[in-house]
């Protein structure tokens, strides 16, 4: 998948800040209406 932010896509602090955006999303704190690497980036 293409993004804006894809140089950074494998980065370690791009992992943590995607890895708490799943979490929100699984505990219902947050509800995504994008896709992840656009809130990520």
């Amino acid at each position: 998948m293409s993004y804006p932010y894809i140089q950074f896509g494998n980065t370690p602090l791009w992992s943590v800040i995607k890895k708490g955006m799943k979490d929100f999303v699984e505990n219902k704190d947050i509800q995504e209406s994008t896709q992840r690497e656009y809130i990520v980036g």
